[in-house]
């Protein structure tokens, strides 16, 4: 199984609300879509480093919209508010999917990168 998200780093203005869209697929060329409803589990995270321990944003499971998740499709719904508080700079982020019946864990890991908003103020 492989789990992809393109463009290959997420790009995001400070305030800004976002759906991060990743694809869940069978690694094969042309990739196939798995099925990624339940019973699998996915979790994405955003810190500063890849070995903090301090997590900055967190969507758990039921935080993903899986309309497309039979075929594969999911996206990660970012806030105004949750990105608002992220000084512009380079981060990690992290989207994780546990089969609990297969015993799979994968995940991948992506460059989360926060632009300073322009403010214009009347």
């Amino acid at each position: 199984m492989d789990i992809t998200q393109t463009p290959q780093r997420i790009d995001i203005k400070q305030g800004e609300a976002k759906n991060i869209p990743f694809f869940f697929n069978d690694g094969a060329d042309p990739p196939v879509g798995l099925d990624v409803s339940d019973p699998i589990t996915l979790s994405f995270q955003v810190k500063k480093r890849k070995q903090d321990t301090t997590i900055l944003i967190s969507k758990a499971n039921a935080d993903m919209d899986k309309a497309g998740a039979a075929t594969g499709d999911v996206l990660v719904p970012l806030s105004k508010d949750e990105t608002k508080v992220l000084p512009p700079g380079n981060y990690f982020s992290e989207m994780r999917a546990e089969f609990a019946a297969a015993d799979i864990d994968k995940s991948i890991d992506i460059d989360f990168i926060v632009h300073e908003a322009v403010h214009h103020d009347a």
